[in-house]
């Protein structure tokens, strides 16, 4: 282990020297490297070349995560469920005609659109439905109950792939992609939900190629006997909070959505790709305020405000602090989005203070939250 412990120190002094290097001279660095590491043994050469691999890829800001799955550094096929930080719930009528959540993977940093992956992700993933225990029911590869069927689902709703095992790319053109999980009751079966009932499924992906990195989450779905409603995710100390929206018809239009929220508290995820959609539909209806952002830590009397803290006019007079000591930024606070039917929508939002929570079930008074939802076909 001294040994192994020395060379892995070695190796952290030669990957320093190669980040200066460029990129031809590194390609000749990592292969004279790996022939020397051949002489001991094929084993050892092989342990130390993955971690030359893993290091430079990690040295070169590999992206690969998710909204609504979180990364995990455990054994994939037994999840432990208390060290997963991503559990979202969406609301389902229970039907036979199921229910559509798109999962999606991205080579982008979280919060950071500009920071992206420079080649291709490949990636596998699975899914299963859970028991009271967190465990994957071993039923039919866990996908399926007496009352319920879960499948992954193509372009077409009614084309449903049944593999056990499933695998894709991540793009570096496109930055990201997605999946789709249908979530259906078994028209032969004769049990009735009831307002409240959860079932939870487990989703995990692991890439496979430049770097392995793991990720894994739960969802939970309840039962509501509702046609639209919205959520809202959060925790004390998270970075950021989901509002998630779900249009449990199983017909007719889309239901439009308006979202509203304040920029002080919380703030859009740019990349999201139902915000850059609205940007581009002359019928999405895209909200801007404008808002002054601190550019240094400002102390009025016994009270400190932070760089970075956002603050509207009114509240730079009501504060008494120098807009000087600020740079006017025109923020956006609202936008639309369309839900199809049996479909959900996630959407993050960068809280401006971690320890704020939130989380909201979609039932009561939602008027001292910062995420406001208006439903307009409803």
């Amino acid at each position: 282990m001294k040994a192994i412990k020395a060379v892995s120190n070695f190796i952290k002094y030669l990957i320093k020297r190669i980040k200066k290097l460029d990129n031809k001279t590194k390609v000749v660095y990592i292969a004279l490297m790996v022939l020397i590491l051949l002489f001991p043994t094929i084993t050892l050469s092989r342990y130390i070349y993955n971690i030359i691999k893993d290091r430079y890829y990690l040295s070169q800001n590999f992206y690969f995560n998710s909204e609504l799955l979180s990364s995990y550094t455990g054994n994939l096929d037994n999840v432990n469920h208390n060290s997963i930080k991503n559990n979202f719930s969406y609301s389902w009528d229970g039907s036979s005609s199921g229910v559509d959540n798109t999962i999606i993977l991205y080579s982008t940093k979280q919060g950071n659109s500009l920071k992206t992956s420079d080649t291709d992700i490949d990636y596998n993933f699975d899914f299963c439905i859970v028991d009271d225990n967190y465990k994957c029911i071993t039923t039919n590869d866990g996908k399926e109950t007496d009352s319920i069927v879960v499948s992954l689902v193509k372009d077409n709703p009614t084309d449903v792939i049944t593999s056990a095992s499933y695998s894709r790319t991540i793009a570096k053109a496109n930055n990201s992609d997605s999946f789709k999980i249908h979530i259906a009751k078994k028209q032969s079966s004769p049990i009735v939900f009831n307002d409240g009932d959860r079932i939870t499924i487990r989703v995990w992906a692991q890439s496979t190629s430049p770097y392995v990195e793991k990720l894994a989450g739960y969802i939970t779905y309840i039962i509501k006997k509702i046609d639209v409603s919205y959520e809202i995710s959060d925790k004390e100390y998270d970075l950021y909070a989901t509002l998630r929206l779900s249009n449990s018809r199983d017909s007719g239009d889309s239901e439009k959505a308006n979202i509203t929220f304040d920029p002080r508290y919380v703030r859009l995820d740019m990349s999201n790709q139902y915000y850059l959609d609205c940007l581009n539909n002359s019928s999405c209806n895209v909200i801007y305020g404008d808002y002054y952002k601190l550019n240094e830590d400002v102390t009025v009397g016994d009270i400190t405000y932070k760089k970075e803290s956002v603050f509207t006019a009114e509240d730079l007079s009501t504060y008494g602090i120098d807009t000087n000591k600020c740079t006017l930024y025109n923020y956006v606070k609202g936008f639309s989005v369309n839900i199809e039917p049996l479909y959900s929508v996630s959407i993050t939002f960068y809280k401006d203070d971690v320890r704020a929570n939130y989380t909201y079930n979609g039932l009561g008074d939602d008027s001292s939250l910062p995420i406001h939802v208006e439903f307009i076909n409803s």
